[in-house]
């Protein structure tokens, strides 16, 4: 199976005794670890082939340290190699640990969905620092003017292109004309929500 996560950045930290994933937060980066869960195929395991895998992996690391003034090249070829043995890393494993995997990622990203808060406008899955509350986006497109109603961004109009909300803001008291952020009305003062 292709592991897509919900969020942009996140890192696979399972090994051959279980499963672990390390979501990260799409404005900041700021990372939440689901918790392990231990591979029912942990005793099962074949170790002659995980010795071999760890030999490789060892050895692949060796050769991306240069040991003398590296060619560019030589070296973009040789993280690219790394890169692959990473990825390749758990092709020795039974096909229980591999469908384990696979369940436990799906239930991970469960997990780590309680964590973050999906922006409406931009799609970004963002910790609660990056969140705004009051207006239900994240801080970056808070700086932006948006609907009550869906969240959306108003482009300045009067009525939301996507629900067709009034965003004429009044006071509701008097009914007299506010502006976007204003705390209390100019004509009556009273407090609005």
């Amino acid at each position: 199976m292709s592991m897509k996560s919900f969020t942009r950045g996140f890192e696979d930290k399972s090994d051959a005794g279980g499963f672990r994933f390390v979501f990260k937060c799409d404005i900041c980066n700021a990372e939440f670890a689901s918790r392990y869960v231990e591979a029912s195929s942990n005793k099962k395991r074949d170790t002659i082939g995980i010795t071999s895998k760890a030999f490789s992996l060892g050895k692949s690391i060796l050769d991306v340290i240069p040991t003398n003034k590296p060619d560019l090249k030589d070296i973009d070829e040789k993280q690219a190699d790394f890169s692959k043995t990473l990825s390749d890393r758990f092709k020795s494993y039974s096909p229980e640990w591999h469908k384990g995997h696979d369940d436990a990622f799906f239930l991970a990203q469960e997990e780590a969905k309680t964590y973050f808060r999906n922006c409406t406008i931009c799609k970004k899955w963002v910790c609660e620092a990056d969140w705004d509350e009051d207006k239900a986006v994240c801080r970056e497109d808070s700086k932006l003017e948006v609907c009550s109603n869906c969240h959306k961004p108003t482009g300045g109009k009067k009525f939301c292109v996507y629900c067709g909300q009034s965003l004429a803001l009044v006071c509701k008291s008097c009914g007299a004309s506010l502006s976007q952020g204003q705390k209390f009305c100019g004509e009556c003062g009273t407090k609005q929500d």
